[in-house]
This record gives structure tokens, C-alpha cells and sequence, in this order.
């Protein structure tokens, strides 16, 4: 009686060893596609990030250029006076500067801000300098996000 029983214990092993190498070859499978699909973002990320820079800087330069119609439709002295009445972050002059019927349609967004869904926050993306000097090592407006530098003019 015993050696009925054998045969049945090594079909028993052997289905349980089929189970396990199916299993083995299908994480094998999953991690060869994980690891094609991480090369591919390697490559496409970086292409993603030349328009996220371009589309910042255009924001930035917006910004500025918005701040300095407003400065010389309403007679204001320079840059630090419409900071001194505003304020340098977006949520404190977006009021002024924004809306259909202003210098800016749409409130400026860095393309890299993450926390889009949070609508119930004012967007705090750029901020203006407080001097006409501008930024250390910048210009008149900057990301607060990526911390792109101002877009410089070519020479």
C-alpha cells in the first residue's frame, strides 16, 4: 500500500515544482518590463523638461512684463513701489494683475508644480522682486517652484 501512495506524492511534488517555475518565469517577465519601461522614461523625461523650461521662463517673463504695464499705465515710480503697495508673492498681486479684463488672463502656473488638484489654494508660483535690482543672480520675477533662472536676453 505503500507503494501506491509514492507515485501520488511525487505527481503532488511535481505539480507544486510546475506552479512555483510558472511563477518564477512570470516575476522574471514583470521585471524584464519594468525595467524596459524605466530605460524608456530615462530617455523621455528629459525631453519632457526642455518645455516644462521654456514654458517657466515665458511665465516668469509674463510676470515681469505685466508689473511694468501696470507700473507705467498708473504712474508708479519703479518696481519697489508696486511691491511696497502688493507685495512680491503671486497671492499677494495676482489680484491686480490677473483676470480676463487685466494684464494676465490666466494666474501664471510653473508647468512643474505638482499639487494641481489642490484648487482651494492660491497658487503662489512666482514671486516679484522687491528692488529693480531684481533677484540675486536673476531677474525681476522668479519661479518659486523649479527655480529657474529669469530668462536672459541673448547678447
Amino acid at each position: 500500500m505503500e507503494d501506491d501512495e509514492k507515485p501520488e506524492k511525487q505527481k503532488a511534488v511535481s505539480v507544486r515544482r510546475k506552479r512555483m517555475m510558472r511563477g518564477v518565469w512570470i516575476a522574471c517577465a514583470v521585471l524584464v518590463l519594468a525595467l524596459g519601461i524605466a530605460l524608456i522614461l530615462r530617455e523621455l523625461l528629459p525631453a519632457r523638461e526642455t518645455p516644462h523650461r521654456s514654458s517657466c521662463q515665458y511665465n516668469q517673463a509674463v510676470v515681469d512684463s505685466a508689473v511694468q504695464q501696470y507700473i507705467l499705465e498708473f504712474g508708479l515710480k519703479d518696481q519697489a513701489e508696486f511691491v511696497a503697495l502688493f507685495g512680491t508673492e503671486q497671492k499677494d498681486w495676482s489680484h491686480v494683475l490677473v483676470g480676463p479684463d487685466k494684464y494676465i488672463r490666466y494666474p501664471p502656473k510653473c508647468p512643474t508644480h505638482k499639487s494641481s488638484w489642490m484648487f482651494w489654494k492660491p497658487l503662489n508660483d512666482y514671486s516679484i522682486a522687491p528692488t529693480n535690482a531684481g533677484f540675486e543672480g536673476g531677474g525681476p520675477a522668479k519661479c518659486n517652484v523649479c527655480d529657474l533662472p529669469y530668462p536672459q536676453a541673448d547678447p
